[in-house]
Parts: C-alpha cells; structure tokens; sequence
C-alpha cells in the first residue's frame, strides 16, 4: 500500500512534492566542527532546549485516513472509499521536521465501501512514517513520509493548534478525463487521500 501512496508522487508530480528525501540530521565536518566546538557551551544549551520542548511538545497522534478512488461515468461515484482509524507513537523527526509518528492504520470496515478496496489491497490495516514539515524547500507545510529509512515530501499539510491534517491535490477529484484519444467520453477520474488526527 506504501507503493500506491508513493507512485502517484514519482509519476505526477514535478515541483512541490518531488523525490528529493531528507535523510536526517548529518554531523559536518572541516571547520564547521571546529566552529561548533570552540562554541561548546552555546550549542549544547540550545540542543537541550529544543530537544526537551520537541519530546515535551508530541507524544499522541490520534485520528483518522481516507482514500477515494473511481473511474467513472458519474461524477461522485466511488469505486473505493476506503478509512482506517489512525494512532501513532513518537519518532526522531527528519531534519527540519515538527514532529514524526510511527502512525498504526486500523482499517474501519463500517465506514468504508467499494469493490476496489479489496482488489488494491486496502481494506487492511497497515502502518506508516509520517512526519510534519512547516516549509518544504519554500513550497509551504507538507507531510513527510518514511520509506527505508529516508523521507519524501508526499502530500499537502497543515497543523494548527493541535489539529494536523492532510490531504493529495484535489484537482483529481471528478476529475474529467476522456482518455488520450477521446475514447471515455463523460468520465470522471478520482484519485485522492486525506487524513486529520490530533497531535499533541
């Protein structure tokens, strides 16, 4: 299911959410060590400050996944709707990341309906990295996604208070599209993620 997430960012997109990963926090090395070190007492007030606000800040992450998928003649119409209830346990962020979650998905049967789901594989539970970047490369607030051990901007965010929240480019929702040469005249396609959860 991660590949499903993930395939959409390679294929269709350009700028914003590119494969550019942030690999974590590196130590330099040269004269930037040496800067650093003659410096020793300032750096490591300011390492133990922001490391106690960030552990202080974000230990639960609770609440909820969506994915719509249709090709259609009938816009609205889903071929899958699939929800999964959400909670996450804390993790070390990225480098310039907010907060991180290893974030658990319980797959809501109740809320979920569409032949779809069961042939992609999603009515099941799965689990996922995610973390929250403020300003990804001057793009504005995205989440971050885990993915054997590096992370890729993946989709749109915001976290307000404590309400973090997410969701794909809503341009593929009914989206009309007649195929290449025309042959679907009249159809809609959709393609499109959200997710809410309280982080606190």
């Amino acid at each position: 299911m991660k590949l499903l997430k993930l395939l959409p960012l390679f294929v269709m997109t350009a700028g914003l959410l590119s494969s550019v990963a942030c690999f974590g926090d590196k130590d330099d090395t040269g004269e930037a060590d040496t800067d650093t070190d003659t410096d020793a007492d300032s750096d490591t007030d300011a390492d133990t400050d922001a490391d106690s606000d960030a552990d202080a800040d974000y230990t639960s992450y609770e609440g909820y996944e969506s994915f719509d998928y249709a090709f259609s003649d009938t816009a609205g119409h889903r071929d899958c709707h699939a929800y999964w209830d959400a909670s996450g346990t804390p993790m070390t962020p990225c480098s310039g990341c907010e907060f991180a979650f290893d974030v658990y998905m319980t797959y809501n049967n109740a809320e979920s309906y569409g032949d779809m789901c069961e042939y992609y594989g999603l009515n099941a539970d799965s689990s996922y990295e995610y973390a929250y970047m403020a300003d990804y490369y001057g793009y504005g607030p995205v989440v971050m996604m885990g993915y054997y051990g590096a992370w890729y901007a993946w989709t749109y965010a915001s976290f307000s208070g404590s309400t973090f929240s997410y969701n794909s480019d809503s341009a593929y929702l009914d989206y009309p599209y007649e195929g290449y040469n025309g042959e679907y005249p009249g159809y809609y396609y959709t393609y499109y993620w959200a997710g809410e959860a309280t982080v606190q």
